[in-house]
């Protein structure tokens, strides 16, 4: 009988420490995905806002190693990628590069673009490491945003938790856009590289974009890769997104420059939690996370 008990006592105690074990586990690494299989590949997802209005993503991988990954299903908002560095478009100079290209036309380097730090950012004034979006240093001024708070500050603190950070390119991001790879992988190109590298922008981005859209307000539109193609012979282009070249009027289009105030925002981010409180997945019925 005394042995019986003793035995119970150890099961008991190694019980406790196993129970001790795992929850050292979870605290120590918050950001350790917690995958229950709610959301499964292709399931659509809301999650934060962006003009006052809830954005809508597509779920494109979902693992426990790297968690949920979601691609915006629209573009967001239009903008440079990447300001002059001189702070002056077409004109060189500054103290931020020493290359005549970029302080001409902007940096397509990820790391260190405008783009990359008002996604990462959530400061109501972005501190950026180099020259500022301000109008004078994008082309023709359109859709500056030096002024704008980071796009971090559009989630809130729970949902901000919810983010995992991912690192590519010699960088680590909570949020970034898909390079030339990453769009053959997670986007149908169809048989028209052209229409392949278009996407439908929000009504709310059209309405806040201060580029002259003269093709009206509900147009398919071009978005921002995080790498050049793979044939780009002009150092100060940075390709736009598709499927590498792509053809217009039977001209091969190679890209635009970094500071071009029109091109596409299409978000990614990966989540560590894929824990549902309502919705199905659909698109008119989106998983919404809490």
């Amino acid at each position: 009988m005394k042995a019986r008990i003793m035995i119970i006592s150890a099961l008991i105690a190694v019980s406790l420490v196993c129970t001790a074990i795992i929850v050292f586990v979870l605290v120590a690494n918050p950001s350790t995905p917690s995958i229950e299989g709610n959301i499964k590949v292709n399931d659509f997802v809301t999650f934060g806002s962006y003009y006052g209005e809830p954005i809508l993503w597509k779920c494109v991988e979902a693992d426990p190693e790297n968690g949920i990954m979601l691609l915006s299903e629209n573009i967001i908002t239009l903008k440079a990628y990447d300001a002059a560095e001189s702070g002056t478009y077409y004109q060189e100079g500054g103290t931020y590069s020493t290359n005549a290209l970029e302080q001409t036309y902007g940096s397509k380097v990820w790391a260190t673009s405008n783009l990359r730090e008002w996604l990462n950012s959530d400061d109501a004034v972005v501190s950026y490491t180099t020259q500022p979006p301000v109008p004078e240093a994008i082309i023709d001024g359109d859709n500056a945003y030096a002024d704008e708070a980071g796009f971090l500050t559009n989630l809130t603190q729970e949902e901000r938790g919810m983010l995992m950070p991912v690192t590519h390119d010699n960088c680590t991001d909570l949020v970034y856009i898909l390079n030339y790879d990453e769009v053959l992988k997670y986007i149908s190109i169809g048989d028209d590289p052209f229409y392949a590298s278009m996407m439908s922008m929000t009504e709310a981005a059209a309405e806040n974009c201060t580029y002259d859209m003269t093709w009206g307000k509900s147009l398919e539109w071009w978005c921002f890769m995080r790498s050049s193609t793979r044939t780009d012979p002009d150092e100060k282009d940075l390709s736009t997104f598709g499927s590498g070249n792509f053809y217009y009027n039977y001209h091969v289009f190679y890209g635009v420059y970094p500071c071009t105030g029109s091109g596409g925002v299409l978000p990614v981010v990966n989540l560590n939690t894929d824990h549902c409180v309502a919705g199905d997945g659909t698109i008119e019925n989106p998983w919404v996370i809490g």
